[in-house]
């Protein structure tokens, strides 16, 4: 589902080069996305999301492992009713060097947003089946972190805001809040108990 992955992508999509005056290329980006946290090969971690649709609020006690490249499984322990035909369990497998195959840069650029000089990525798909066919990212340069994406669907856009704290050696995720305006839907995501760099099994990362 698109919200589990927003709530845990970013914990890898940190940015360790330099901040220059011009902006950087396409490739660049990526290539420093798939050096973040070069000490950090996985983690675990308890996740509460709280969420709300229209009227009804709810909330979902999740675990999440997480592996390099770009792989991470996200278990639902207490799935409401409604969403129980979705599933409990979600893995995705990828590379950031993906995104130069799936997404063409329309613009990279340096933007001013509530005092704060961030890194601003539009990315259109190159291919029809990529999904979403459009989405811009923000990037905090002192930290070289994303600290929020918007994804362009055909039935919406869905909103994310990253905010990280120092753990284990690491700046990780600790809070992300997720809108999807189209249906009225917000949820805020809180992290606890990291375990980092714990063995976890391939097979964890297994279609089930």
């Amino acid at each position: 589902m698109v919200v589990y992955g927003l709530l845990v992508a970013a914990a890898f999509w940190a940015f360790p080069a330099a901040a220059g005056q011009g902006a950087p290329a396409f490739e660049e980006v990526i290539a420093s996305l798939a050096a973040v946290n070069a000490g950090l090969r996985s983690f675990q971690v308890e996740q509460i999301i709280d969420a709300r649709i229209w009227f009804f609020s709810f909330r979902l006690l999740t675990t999440v492992y997480a592996a390099r490249p770009a792989r991470y499984r996200v278990v639902v322990h207490n799935p409401p009713w409604f969403l129980q035909p979705v599933g409990t369990v979600f893995t995705h497998l990828g590379r950031p060097e993906d995104l130069l195959v799936q997404y063409l840069p329309r613009e990279i650029r340096w933007v001013e947003e509530n005092g704060r000089r961030l890194l601003y990525l539009d990315l259109v798909r190159r291919l029809p089946e990529v999904n979403p066919p459009r989405a811009e990212g923000f990037v905090d340069p002192d930290r070289w972190l994303v600290v929020g994406m918007v994804l362009h669907y055909e039935w919406g856009d869905v909103y994310a805001e990253y905010t990280y704290d120092l753990v284990g050696g690491f700046l990780l995720p600790t809070v992300v809040t997720v809108r999807i305006p189209a249906y009225r839907i917000t949820a805020t995501a809180r992290y606890r108990n990291y375990l980092l760099n714990v063995p976890i099994p391939d097979s964890m990362f297994a279609d089930r």
